[in-house]
């Protein structure tokens, strides 16, 4: 597995950032092997090819936190669009206009 599989742990961030979009971008999909967004958002699959501090526990964040992981290749553009859909419109949906 490629050393470029790096992963955060988002629970130091602590309330700061409590009801905040997180867009994750599992980039090189286009590459054979690549860990799938799937697997991504399961600690017990990651931490076989990282280090367990490193796994990015999404199911224990606060459940305000509104998370997606969405496979793409920077190379080929696949899967950037969606991404950032799914972030505009999670962010839209969460704005209040005031008349």
């Amino acid at each position: 597995m490629s050393s470029s599989f790096y992963f955060f742990s988002f629970f130091e961030l602590g309330k700061r950032l409590s009801g905040a979009s997180l867009l994750i971008l599992a980039n090189k999909q286009d590459i054979k092997g690549a860990l799938t967004p799937e697997e991504i958002a399961k600690p017990n699959v990651v931490a076989k090819v990282v280090p367990f501090d490193k796994v990015l526990n999404l199911e224990a964040m606060d459940k305000s936190r509104h998370w997606n992981i969405v496979g793409c290749s920077a190379y080929t553009g696949q899967g950037l669009l969606e991404g950032f859909d799914w972030l505009v419109q999670d962010i839209a949906s969460r704005i209040y206009m005031l008349d």
